[in-house]
């Protein structure tokens, strides 16, 4: 379909249905075009569920993102997400944090005619809840254009509340957790799995969610029968309880290069159930295993805990399990360990508690992982 008649179709079905509905003060502006969410020129990146049918999609992992290109002053979304953060950036501009009010988001306007850039990112984690974007609404004498080129390589990143950038926001003005604003001082788009992706020139996928362990989530009782890594691994999002019409993810839709794996801290952290060796180790030999399954060539990447006490116990025991698999033939699996030297980060490099890193904390491990990261996979 010709690009203008694919838009002035959009925008007479959107006011239509808006008239029929009596909901013009919710309906795109007069001089406003819509845009759905599943056109060719919006490039997706990480674990999004498009509905061609519906022509909307749906996120509901940590640091998903998308990129577009358009022209004209004006850009909103219809992006409906009650509980999450989202960052924006027009032409490379500096992040903006904004909570999206469903359609009329706007996330930039009093622009110069011409043509821009947007990235906009979930930077709240899996557990908070599902996203839902139907489209935006553009100049009505505006377009899309095609999305620019993507990096030619992707990573997926498996972690908990690190590797989703729990605490790391507000840090810098002093604001820090205090029991009620969790979501309000995490930014999973500075969590050392997007900094170091892009360290890499290498677009990325977050599968994290706070608590989440290997074998032990945070606080669960013992013996755990919650859902665990291995269980949320599969999923499209995230969900509290295993059950059939959850939601499976194909890798085809967003190939990647590699899975690396950052486990293990919220396995340790009560005294008072504490994994053996043994269940522990046959626990990520599983998880690694169903990584596997779902990627059949791909490396996978594990990490030591970055917390140093947790690590030194772990991070052992992750290198065993690693070991198991290399043993029974699959050599694409390798371990990193971050704390050989002594502890990587500083006291200051967390945010008040000894367990989430700053933005600054999150850098360094990234930095660190860099060029081993590189080496294992002949990005040098």
């Amino acid at each position: 379909m010709n690009p203008m008649n694919f838009h002035r179709r959009s925008r007479l079905l959107v006011r239509a249905a808006a008239l029929s509905l009596g909901l013009l003060c919710l309906a795109p502006a007069a001089d406003a075009a819509f845009i759905p969410a599943t056109s060719p020129a919006i490039s997706y990146y990480g674990r999004w569920d498009v509905q061609r049918t519906k022509e909307l999609c749906r996120a509901g992992q940590g640091s998903v993102y998308l990129r577009a290109r358009f022209t004209g002053t004006r850009l909103a979304a219809d992006l409906t997400s009650p509980n999450e953060w989202w960052r924006v950036s027009i032409d490379g501009s500096p992040w903006r944090r904004l909570r999206p009010q469903g359609p009329g988001t706007v996330l930039a306007e009093n622009l110069a005619p011409g043509t821009h850039s947007v990235t906009l990112v979930r930077s709240t984690e899996a557990r908070s809840g599902i996203s839902t974007l139907r489209g935006f609404t553009i100049d009505d004498d505006a377009t899309m254009m095609p999305a620019e080129e993507h990096h030619p390589r992707a990573i997926e990143f498996v972690g908990d509340s690190i590797a989703a950038g729990a605490k790391n926001d507000g840090v810098q003005e002093g604001r820090h957790y205090q029991g009620q604003d969790y979501y309000d001082v995490e930014d999973g788009n500075q969590s050392f799995a997007p900094q170091l992706a892009r360290m890499l020139d290498a677009e990325f996928s977050v599968i994290a969610k706070s608590g989440e362990g290997v074998l032990h989530n945070y606080a669960e009782p013992w013996p755990g029968h919650q859902v665990h890594a291995s269980d949320h691994y599969p999923w499209t999002f995230y969900y509290a309880k295993r059950g059939r019409h959850n939601l499976n993810w194909q890798p085809k839709d967003f190939p990647v290069d590699a899975v690396i794996v950052a486990l293990g801290t919220n396995d340790f952290t009560d005294p008072h159930c504490q994994p053996t060796e043994e269940e522990f180790t046959n626990a990520y030999v599983h998880l690694l295993k169903t990584i596997r399954h779902l990627n059949p060539k791909t490396p996978i990447i594990c990490t030591e805990p970055v917390p140093y006490a947790i690590g030194r116990t772990s991070g052992p025991w992750i290198a065993s399990a690693v070991g198991r698999m290399r043993q029974k033939g699959d050599t694409g699996v390798h371990y990193i360990a971050l704390n050989d030297d002594g502890p990587l980060l500083a006291d200051d490099d967390y945010a008040f508690d000894g367990t989430h890193p700053t933005q600054a904390g999150a850098k360094k491990i990234a930095a660190f992982l860099k060029g081993k990261v590189a080496k294992i996979l002949g990005w040098e």
